[in-house]
């Protein structure tokens, strides 16, 4: 007769294959890492500043304090960003797939220069891709604002309490940023479209997005949406250290 194992039995031995999995990449990531030149690690920090995020909110995000008290907020697409010196940036897309893979990208290795005093817009691709490098690693601190790259490379439990398998840990890390003395929504989110919804049959309804001037960057967003897992964020290294997830990042980025 052969043993069956109950559902927590199973989802833990799934977490910790992720684990196992997840921590698997971030060692090899180690070992791969290039020896950096004394100076390099964090010079370019203070070349970028952070001005806002850019969101959407035909997508509502919920966030619940510590009080139970809830907020909806448009779901944070991307960011827009200054820079404060000449400088070249990842320009890589979003594809038709932008609303279902929150990194989507279409040209992997695109780049722009961006002028001294420019403005500009990142995916979350762009935006992981850029601070990954070794110059940045992991932070900009440009402007006085200190702003961290969280890359998240394990699997974790979906909204409905599922684990994704340790394949999954195997995937391009989802990127966001966070400040270091509070939420990233602070700052007012810059909304990039605007949407109605429309009543279809059986008390359904579709949403009609349309992409505002300026933000044509993110236009595939207005494709029809998909689920999508929503995960949670691990921490940047220590100054004085190369950070390990943004090279792992560098690492998986390179073989797609």
């Amino acid at each position: 007769m052969g043993l069956s194992l109950k559902g927590a039995e199973i989802n833990a031995q799934a977490k910790q294959s992720a684990k196992v999995e997840a921590e698997k990449i971030v060692a090899e990531a180690t070992v791969s890492e290039p020896e950096i030149a004394q100076g390099v690690l964090g010079s370019k920090c203070n070349a970028i500043e952070f001005i806002a995020p850019i969101g959407d909110p035909s997508r509502p995000d919920v966030t619940t304090d510590k009080n139970g008290n809830k907020t909806k907020t448009p779901y944070i697409v991307g960011y827009i960003l200054k820079a404060l010196e000449d400088i070249e940036v990842p320009h890589c897309g979003l594809a038709e797939d932008a609303r279902k893979n929150l990194m989507s990208f279409i040209d992997k290795n695109a780049k722009v220069r961006i002028p001294a005093g420019t403005e500009f817009q990142v995916t979350r691709f762009d935006v992981g891709l850029l601070l990954a490098a070794a110059e940045f690693n992991g932070r900009m601190t440009g402007g006085g604002k200190s702003i961290s790259a969280v890359y998240q490379i394990a699997s974790q439990k979906s909204a409905k309490g599922t684990l994704g398998d340790a394949s999954a840990a195997t995937a391009i890390p989802t990127v966001s940023l966070r400040t270091d003395t509070g939420s990233i929504k602070d700052y007012p989110i810059v909304e990039c479209l605007t949407f109605e919804v429309i009543p279809g049959e059986n008390g359904t309804v579709r949403k009609n997005r349309h992409i505002k001037p300026g933000f044509e960057y993110f236009e595939n967003l207005c494709i029809a949406p998909e689920a999508r897992e929503r995960r949670t964020g691990v921490g940047s290294a220590p100054k004085n250290a190369r950070n390990k997830n943004a090279q792992a990042f560098l690492d998986i980025v390179s073989k797609k």
